[in-house]
């Protein structure tokens, strides 16, 4: 039987799917190991349901929200129509970031399709061909690192992405703006290209959740 695609706030401290959502979306060890930095009490989950009562994640994000909003992720799927497994990635981790954190993305009164919709660049083909999966925007670390190999041999090589991403050392991003990429300054084109502000890992399970979903109903 088809899973059913559910959209919820669910209360951690109450509901025993909301802390086994957290430990298949956010943390393998669990709500009781995992969320000893957060204060939240209730997370807006996306999952499919299903019979054989394993749910699995999509979206798992905390929140002080007690309701939905009027705006769904549902509504989303259907105006954005992703069309293969990454542009499903893409999606899922555009929503988050437009509901649930800063980025240049969020423009008051905006819907999450209309920021979709209504993104921008700095024109560069090249550019646009290397995020083709990702609709031009610069969204996961393998990106971005792949990217730096531009600017010198092992420039890219780092344990931590956040170190490359934050890091507001002068020479660090002169270097970085010495090189060209399809015309046009490396350091412009990653600052134009950053709307959903940090990169992060694609969340591929999710993705092939959504996807193999969206592929049965046709």
């Amino acid at each position: 039987m088809e899973s059913k695609l559910v959209e919820k706030i669910l209360d951690l401290n109450e509901d025993p799917l909301a802390r086994l959502l957290y430990k298949k979306t956010v943390n393998a060890d669990g709500w009781e190991k995992g969320h000893w930095q957060e204060s939240y009490t209730k997370a807006y989950c996306v999952y499919f349901e299903s019979q054989n009562n394993d749910p699995q994640g999509v979206i798992f994000k905390l929140t002080e929200k007690d309701y939905l909003d009027s705006i769904t992720f549902k509504q989303f799927l259907k105006k954005a129509k992703p069309d293969n497994l990454f542009d499903a990635q893409f999606l899922i981790r555009f929503y988050e970031q437009f509901c649930f954190n800063r980025s240049t993305i969020k423009i008051e009164g905006h819907k999450p399709w209309q920021a979709l919709q209504n993104l921008s660049f700095l024109p560069n083909h090249q550019l646009d061909e290397f995020l083709f999966s990702t609709r031009g925007v610069l969204m996961w670390d393998h990106q971005y690192l792949q990217l730096l190999q531009l600017v010198l041999p092992g420039f890219e090589k780092t344990s931590n992405i956040l170190w490359h991403l934050g890091l507001n050392k002068k020479s660090y991003w002169e270097s970085i703006d010495q090189v060209q990429f399809g015309g046009a300054s490396l350091k412009a084109l990653l600052k134009d290209r950053l709307k959903c502000g940090l990169t992060s890992l694609p969340p591929l399970r999710a993705a092939l959740s959504l996807w193999e979903h969206l592929a049965i109903r046709g």
